[in-house]
């Protein structure tokens, strides 16, 4: 009976496992359609390998030098496998694979045809010099090795530099199982560039199935956990053989001592005494070993009677943030932890309701993001909804299920550098998560701990659905705090406007009442001095002049009024023309000058002579600038000083924006502080009707209180600004005011029409 032949059955038998491979990738998607894609080629390449070691025996291929084709095929097969499996490696850490590469792999692998084909026809021996002499197979593999090198070690550094990133336990033991499966496919080519076919095909085959088996499988076996487990296991085993080896040995020891025909009750009380001392010493060990190694240090029972006990009777949200994310630290020891709460917004009625999730982190610390929306269909949101049980990042990041996520919610999320959510549900509703970032031992999230976790998120339930029923009713009373005092000041206001109101009617029936009594009284003088026939030429002369001077005023009043009427309107109308401002101050000072000097008020105009000619209204600009002359002459002392500055501003980020400014600054009374925004309003200044007293340049005279009003409503049209300073109100030490008038040279709009 011939012998088997060893080469055979290894070909057999790989090429057996790489089909049970090939069906394991078909039936799964687990990892990306394009690493299966890649990781499909490379296992049909090695199914290729593992039947290329039949050819000498099962004679395929005739006319052809079998014996040296079969040397031939494993270095090929080494530079596409080491190819597509750098390859494979740039897609398991989802890097892009560049087009040149594929282009410098081709290229590599038709200089490996071209050397071992032996295409130029290079002698069987190379010489290097003297006696010296090198095969050229070897000379081969000396060419083609670094290269092969060099991707070995890429795919090396793309593993360390992202294995080094990962936070995740779970993340971290795929790349564990990719990195042996990197080491195998290394000490394969390796073995296999120096002939070692079978041993390098079996290194080859063992990577093959450790990245087929990350690739295919959603939580492989932790090979730390594993590792762990172990050691538990062999320690327990040594302690265990130990101690029976002892107690055998005392058993033998005895039954020699005490030779005696019933050397079987020594034998059976050694066994009733280990046992009674074997048994518990053995699970205290195995609690205490596993305690140590993957470190829960936490008794369920325990930590959830202290917590519950912990959250009782706290309504506030912050200080049950605080205590939530303290108890899961020491608990679980993790780095961070945070408390989202959930909130559903129905964007319209329906039935079912239709809208999105509003996630917002209470008390986030430095960084990290604050307010989320997860719509209604995600995947993440419909797994939490629906399954109710912990979800880990590791699951997002893996699972085909969860691919469709969306961008901001995928970048929300890794924000919060969370390793498991914790749905919190109250009444049916999702209301909840709490967020736990990685241990510090570096272990995963075990059973139990999720197990765990989902008891503590019931009973964090109620505790929370009180806190933000306490919290809504805290912000709706400051609300209604806030609320009823802007009540109170609009109130104030309307009571304050309607007060000013009712001055200025009655101060606008005094002002118009004065001139028309004028008026009345010098026509009855005219009428009684024509009845009897005694009217002079210069007593004509005088009653026409007190008519004169009545009828002005009143023209002057209804013309304050129609100002303000067009102001509040937007519908004063300017004339615009080139101005310089010299002039426009110049004559609203001269209309003062008999005021200025009755009351002895000096006036100095700086500044202004260099100014850009602007667009204004000459008579509109004029009245403006009249009225705050006209207010700083009436609240300034006798003796007092008027300062009229100008200045030219530029806009540093846009040189060709100009304007120029006028400050009009007096030795006055003052404003108060609360009043620099209120005396521009058009009932604002009356003042009491009672005290009134008229008077154009009066200290402290009355008026209609309508002339800082309608000064605004110019220069606003003029598309500038007006605004007062002062340090404060005070008839002693006069502190005085500044109105600061701003008017742009090209205005950017038109001015109002």
């Amino acid at each position: 009976m011939p012998a088997l032949d060893p080469v055979l059955i290894f070909a057999i038998a790989t090429s057996i496992i790489y089909i049970l491979l090939l069906g394991a990738v078909f039936r799964r998607t687990i990892g990306g359609d394009r690493s299966l894609l890649i990781l499909t080629v490379v296992l049909i390449l090695g199914l290729s390998w593992s039947l290329s070691l039949t050819f000498p025996r099962l004679a395929l291929f005739s006319g052809i030098r079998i014996e040296t084709l079969k040397y031939r095929i494993p270095f090929y097969h080494i530079i596409t496998l080491t190819l597509l499996f750098y390859a494979l490696t740039r897609s398991f850490t989802r890097r892009q694979i560049p087009w040149w590469f594929w282009a410098l792999g081709l290229a590599w692998l038709m200089l490996t045809v071209i050397i071992y084909e032996n295409v130029l026809g290079t002698p069987e021996e190379w010489w290097l010099g003297g006696n010296r002499t090198l095969p050229r197979n070897m000379g081969n593999t000396l060419i083609i090795g670094p290269v092969w090198a060099f991707l070995v070690i890429s795919g090396y550094v793309i593993l360390v530099r992202e294995y080094k990133q990962l936070t995740s336990p779970l993340h971290k033991n795929r790349f564990r199982y990719w990195m042996l499966g990197q080491t195998l496919m290394a000490i394969g080519g390796g073995l296999a560039l120096f002939n070692q076919r079978i041993v390098g095909g079996t290194a080859f085959l063992l990577a093959n199935v450790a990245v087929t088996y990350v690739l295919t499988t959603y939580r492989p076996f932790d090979l730390r956990e594993g590792a762990g487990r172990f050691s538990v296991f062999l320690i327990n085993t040594v302690l265990a053989v130990g101690i029976y080896s002892v107690g055998f040995w005392a058993a033998s020891w005895l039954v020699h001592l005490y030779y005696t025909t019933n050397a079987w009750l020594i034998w059976a009380g050694m066994g009733v005494a280990l046992t009674l001392l074997v048994s518990p010493l053995l699970m205290r060990t195995h609690r205490w070993l596993t305690d140590m190694i993957f470190g829960s240090g936490y008794d369920a029972r325990d930590a959830v009677r202290e917590y519950s006990a912990s959250i009782n009777n706290i309504l506030s949200l912050e200080q049950l943030t605080n205590v939530i994310t303290g108890f899961m630290q020491d608990t679980f020891q993790v780095k961070h932890s945070q408390l989202v709460l959930v909130n559903f917004e129905e964007v319209k009625a329906s039935d079912p309701p239709q809208g999105y999730y509003l996630l917002k982190v209470v008390a986030s610390g430095e960084g990290l993001p604050t307010v989320a929306i997860m719509a209604d269909d995600s995947p993440v949101g419909e797994y939490l909804r629906n399954a109710r049980i912990p979800l880990t990042q590791y699951e997002i990041d893996v699972l085909p299920r969860f691919r469709e996520t969306a961008g901001p919610e995928r970048t929300w999320l890794a924000g919060l550098s969370a390793d498991v959510y914790v749905p919190i549900f109250s009444k049916g509703q999702w209301v909840g998560l709490l967020a736990l970032g990685a241990k510090t031992s570096g272990e995963r999230f075990y059973d139990n701990d999720l197990a765990l976790l989902s008891t503590i998120a019931d009973q964090t339930a109620v505790a929370l659905e009180n806190a933000r029923l306490f919290d809504d009713l805290r912000q709706r009373n400051e609300e209604n705090e806030h609320l009823n005092l802007e009540l109170t000041e609009a109130y104030q206001e309307l009571e304050r406007l309607d007060q000013a109101k009712s001055n200025f009617l009655n101060i606008a029936s005094h002002e118009l009442r004065t001139p028309l009594t004028q008026v009345r009284g010098y026509t009855d003088m005219l009428n009684e001095s024509i009845s009897e026939k005694n009217i002079t030429p210069e007593t004509a002369g005088i009653m026409a002049q007190g008519l004169r001077k009545a009828t002005l005023r009143l023209e002057s009043i209804v013309d304050i009024m129609f100002d303000v009427s067009r102001v509040e309107t937007g519908t004063l109308e300017l004339d615009l023309v080139p101005l310089g401002m010299a002039s426009v101050l110049q004559l609203a000072t001269d209309a003062w000058q008999d005021a200025l000097r009755r009351r002895k008020i000096s006036v100095n105009i700086v500044g202004v002579d260099n100014l850009p000619t602007i667009q204004g209204d000459l008579q509109r600009l004029k009245q403006a600038f009249s009225n705050v002359i006209q207010n700083a002459i009436k609240y300034t002392p006798n003796g007092g000083h008027i300062q009229i500055s100008g200045y030219l501003l530029t806009n540093p980020e846009n040189p060709e924006e100009q304007a120029v400014e006028i400050i009009i600054a007096d030795t006055g009374i003052g404003i108060e502080p609360a009043e620099l925004e209120r005396i521009f309003d058009a009932f604002y200044g009356a003042g009491d009707p009672n005290l009134h007293s008229t008077g154009d340049f009066k200290f402290k005279g009355g008026g209609p209180g309508l002339g800082l009003t309608i000064t605004r409503g110019i220069i606003d049209a003029h598309g500038g600004r007006v605004w007062a300073e002062s340090p404060g109100y005070d008839e002693t030490h006069y502190p005085g005011s500044k109105f600061h008038i701003l008017i742009p040279v090209n205005p950017p709009t038109p001015p109002l029409a």
